[in-house]
């Protein structure tokens, strides 16, 4: 709409839906079909699969412009198509740095673009970032409240949520660059989003003890509400992972299947609590009709799987060793997971005694060696009245 404001006519405007609706429709048609046939093919090779996500990205940005749309309406429609798809979460984490170098030189053009604030700049801005923050949490903690989802989750996710958007910055730079808005308001806006940013910061990283004094001004905090927490935190509502799911096991290789095949014997309830991480879409459905939750995840970027809630699980396991990880180990793993789920019992596969040791010393729950499994299964084949000993962890 906003290219037309100034000569706002019934059938450009009219041509602008049909190209956004053209757009959406001819991309999710797409992804639909020849995306997921393409991810499915590429999905054990990681690197591929960020290289395709963008240059799907860039694709669609040059078809948007070639319909005289912006640029980020088409990064918005290749995000949104990309989201739907269980890669998501991974390309997420594979583009990170490329996206911070990007937001960095974003952030250095936008504090270029800001004059030297006069006071009355300064002011207004304050109070354009005061009446955010009112808005944040009317149309946040408020709607939280009267859904039941917890005064104090609403108010909380109000504070995090305390930035000025940058679509909003979009919205200026091309509201200046057509005439639409004055010099002065587009110093406002960015004065605002700076102080903003700023703000924000230690709003989120005292957002629990902000949220708390904000409930006690309002009346809000039950005097239950720290026993509802505990319970909660304890009877899976919020305290465990993917769906109250606080088993995650990373990676689908022998040693899973074969776990896999135990748990649908003589346990079949268990996987109800179990996640499933894997690069390899061909057996998700075979693992979700029997329960479990399967999620794509490259080990290498370990990290991708915090939007899948693992830093509450109980249990992490790996069940593949150095032998067999292309582009990291067991080490960085445990690093992560450490770092990530510090609560978490983690278990790992090694491919040797000096690894074994390494990794209960850096802080790993258990240490699965196959080959000593192996060899005492041998052992107790061919001498059958041998009792194999255990041995000393």
């Amino acid at each position: 709409l906003q290219p037309n404001l100034g000569n706002p006519d019934v059938v450009k405007i009219g041509i602008s839906f049909l190209s956004i609706a053209a757009l959406f429709a001819a991309t999710f048609i797409f992804s639909r079909y020849a995306l997921t046939f393409l991810f499915r093919r590429i999905a054990n090779q990681p690197e591929l699969v960020l290289i395709v996500a963008m240059g799907w990205c860039f694709g669609i940005c040059s078809v948007a412009s070639a319909l005289s749309l912006s640029k980020e309406m088409g990064a918005l429609v290749a995000g949104m198509t990309l989201a739907a798809f269980p890669f998501g979460a991974d390309i997420i984490s594979k583009v990170i740095g490329i996206r911070d170098f990007f937001v960095t030189l974003f952030f250095i053009t936008l504090g270029l673009k800001v004059r030297m604030p006069t006071l009355d700049v300064l002011l207004l801005a304050l109070v354009l970032v005061v009446l955010m923050l009112v808005l944040r949490q009317l149309t946040i903690s408020v709607p939280a409240i009267f859904l039941k989802k917890g005064s104090r989750n609403g108010i909380i996710a109000g504070l995090n949520l305390s930035q000025i958007s940058e679509f909003s910055l979009v919205i200026v730079a091309i509201g200046a660059s057509l005439k639409q808005i004055s010099p002065l308001l587009q110093d406002l806006i960015l004065t605002a989003t700076i102080l903003a940013a700023v703000i924000s910061t230690y709003l989120i990283q005292y957002n629990h003890s902000i949220g708390n004094q904000l409930l006690q001004w309002t009346g809000l905090m039950p005097k239950t509400q720290n026993q509802t927490e505990h319970e909660n935190q304890h009877s899976g509502h919020g305290g465990h992972g993917a769906g109250g799911r606080d088993i995650f096991v990373l990676g689908y290789f022998r040693i899973a299947s074969e776990f896999v095949q135990y748990i649908n014997e003589r346990a079949p309830k268990l996987a109800k609590r179990i996640v499933i991480v894997d690069y390899n879409p061909n057996h998700r459905e075979v693992l979700e009709s029997q329960g479990y939750k399967w999620v794509y995840g490259d080990l290498a970027a370990v990290e991708s799987l915090s939007h899948y809630g693992i830093d509450a699980a109980d249990t992490i396991i790996c069940s593949i060793s150095n032998a067999f990880l292309k582009g990291t180990d067991t080490d960085r793993i445990l690093s992560s997971l450490k770092k990530m789920a510090p609560k978490s019992k983690v278990i790992l596969c090694a491919d040797d005694d000096k690894t074994e040791k390494r990794l209960l010393a850096k802080g790993a729950y258990y240490v699965l060696v196959p080959g000593r499994i192996t060899g005492e299964m041998l052992f107790s084949r061919v001498h059958k009245d041998a009792t194999p000993k255990k041995r000393k962890k």
